[in-house]
C-alpha cells in the first residue's frame, strides 16, 4: 500500500501461503476482499491474511475504492488455481514496517499509502479542506466576475437609444 495503490496489484502464492500488507503511505487502508477483511491498516503497520485453498481472491482498498488488487492461490496438488473460494484466517501484526506487503515469487512487496484519517478525494489525494478552501476561491471569483460583467453590459445598455441605436 503506497501513494493509493497496491503494488503489486496481482500476487501469486501457494495454496496455505499468507499474504502480508504493510502500509508505507500515509493514509490509512484496507485489504477487503472476497471473504477477508484486514481492518485499517496505519501508516507503518502490517496485517497477514492465509489462504487456504486455492482460488483467485479480488480485494479493495474500502476507504479508496479505486485501490484493487488480486491474490492468485495456487492448488498445491495440481500447481493450478482452483476455483474462488474463501482465505482461513487473519492475522495481524502491529510491527511498524516490520513485514514486506503481498510478496510474489520475485519478492516484491505491496505498500499503499497509510497513516491519518484526514478526509481525502480517492484518485486526488488532496486533503478536503484544501478542496474547500480552492472550491471557495473559485466561486468567488466567479461571483465577481459576473458582478463585472452585469456593470458593463448596464454602461452599455445606457448609452444606446431605443432599438439598441446611438
Amino acid at each position: 500500500m503506497e501513494d493509493f495503490r497496491f503494488s503489486p496489484a496481482t500476487v501469486t502464492v501457494a495454496e496455505g501461503d499468507s499474504v502480508t500488507w504493510t502500509n508505507r503511505g500515509k493514509a490509512t487502508h484496507t485489504a477487503t476482499g472476497d471473504g477477508f477483511d484486514t481492518g485499517e491498516v496505519a501508516s507503518g503497520k502490517s496485517t497477514s491474511v492465509r489462504f487456504a485453498s486455492a482460488g483467485n481472491f479480488s480485494y479493495l482498498c474500502s476507504i479508496h475504492p479505486e485501490m484493487r488488487g488480486t491474490v492468485r492461490v495456487a492448488d498445491a496438488s495440481s500447481g493450478g488455481d482452483g476455483a474462488d473460494r474463501s482465505p482461513a484466517g487473519i492475522e495481524s501484526d502491529d510491527k511498524p514496517g516490520s513485514s514486506p506487503g503481498p510478496a510474489d515469487a520475485s519478492g516484491r512487496d505491496s505498500a499503499s499509502g497509510a497513516g491519518s484519517r484526514e478526509p481525502t478525494l480517492p484518485s486526488t489525494g488532496l486533503e478536503a479542506g484544501l478542496l474547500g478552501v480552492l472550491g471557495g476561491v473559485l466561486l468567488a471569483l466567479g461571483i465577481a466576475l459576473r458582478h463585472v460583467q452585469a456593470r458593463n453590459q448596464e454602461g452599455s445598455s445606457a448609452t444606446l437609444g431605443p432599438g439598441g441605436r446611438a
